[in-house]
């Protein structure tokens, strides 16, 4: 062994022994917690016995359902329409898949010019933004903002309802009269 492997070698070794330490500290927790979780396991599977045994049946009702129809005539037209078309149906879907690649390779490349300017744009832009964000709940205008906002947001809610109210019984007084014009 060289050096450098020789000093790669004892650097494991002695996070080999700290390791061991380390877990040892963990052990009883860990084991407790995989041993409960098995309890929890048991206890749930119990419960789920009547399901899965229920869901099992019905399962196995609709795959003999699926066997059966594989005998159909449809079933048969089905699969010679796959034998006929399936392969010119997959090359197309790969043609467009190639297609969109390409053309996607292709914005790549035309916009590579612009990506440096834009992604130092969007980086400065993004840290300007987080800069003004953090430091919003210093702002006094901020801080009176969201007094005015705390004072007048029930009056503005109470404003809502009083128009919802009023159209309310706009709707409620006007429909006879709706009524009586639409049998003319």
């Amino acid at each position: 062994m060289n050096e450098e492997q020789s000093k790669a070698l004892s650097k494991l070794q002695e996070f080999k022994k700290f390791w061991g330490k380390f877990v040892e500290n963990f052990e009883r927790p860990i084991f407790q917690g995989f041993a409960t979780s098995l309890s929890i396991a048991e206890k749930a599977l119990k419960y789920l016995e009547p399901t899965i045994g229920k869901v099992s049946i019905a399962t196995n009702d609709f795959l003999e359902s699926v066997l059966k129809g594989f005998d159909s005539k449809r079933a048969g037209a089905v699969f010679d329409w796959l034998g006929e078309t399936a392969a010119s149906s997959l090359s197309s879907l790969l043609s467009t898949a190639k297609n969109l690649t390409s053309g996607l390779f292709g914005l790549f490349q035309s916009f590579a010019p612009l990506m440096t300017s834009f992604e130092s744009g969007m980086v400065r832009a993004t840290a300007s933004f987080a800069e003004w964000a953090n430091n919003l709940t210093n702002s006094d205008g901020f801080k009176g903002f969201i007094e005015y906002a705390k004072t007048n947001t029930p009056a503005f809610f109470e404003l809502i309802g009083n128009v919802g109210a009023v159209l309310g019984g706009l709707i409620k007084a006007v429909s006879p009269l709706y009524l009586q014009l639409s049998e003319c």
